[in-house]
């Protein structure tokens, strides 16, 4: 990045004992901003007025959001922890628990999300089986009445947003 300047800084502050006052000290000397994953040391430094980015904190920002009702396709890699549960991952980690998919281990299932849920370990996101229509259209189990003609059918919208189709890649095929 040419417009961006690095400097490696070798004074210390001798009268500072702990790390984190140390980095801020200097943050406010120099006027830099502070880039860090430590959580106590992001708190210290926004309490003292020191611009702080959050590396865990962009991360989550740009994870895609996933909503209830939502449909998307997963790969099941894993069995659940309650009976016929299945387990997927999407490409950031994400933990996906889809009811009803223990039987479709190590294949690509089509599911509705029915809930997502904040953990401190990330976001967990609870999912079941979509079946098919008569007409071959995916059809949400349980879909909810009164949605129209299209609910728990997958749209055909191409940039991912609310309603999305996402597609986890399967980890045995090999992809040029």
């Amino acid at each position: 990045m040419p417009h961006m300047q690095v400097s490696v800084i070798t004074t210390d502050s001798p009268d500072e004992a702990d790390v984190d006052r140390k980095l801020v000290e200097l943050a406010r000397k120099t006027g830099a901003k502070i880039i860090t994953n430590d959580f106590n040391l992001n708190k210290v430094a926004s309490v003292q007025g020191i611009s702080v980015l959050n590396v865990n904190q962009l991360a989550n920002a740009l994870r895609p959001a996933v909503l209830p009702g939502e449909a998307m396709r997963v790969f099941v890699l894993r069995e659940g922890k309650e009976a016929n549960q299945g387990v997927a991952y999407l490409e950031d980690g994400t933990m996906v628990v889809v009811d009803g998919a223990r039987r479709f281990l190590n294949k690509n299932v089509e599911i509705t999300v029915t809930s997502v849920h904040q953990t401190p370990a990330g976001k967990m996101i609870f999912g079941r089986l979509m079946e098919e229509r008569a007409d071959g259209a995916p059809l949400a189990r349980h879909a909810a009445a009164g949605r129209g003609d299209n609910a728990g059918r997958i749209p055909d919208a191409s940039p991912p947003g609310p309603g999305a189709k996402r597609e986890l890649l399967d980890p045995k095929k090999g992809y040029d």
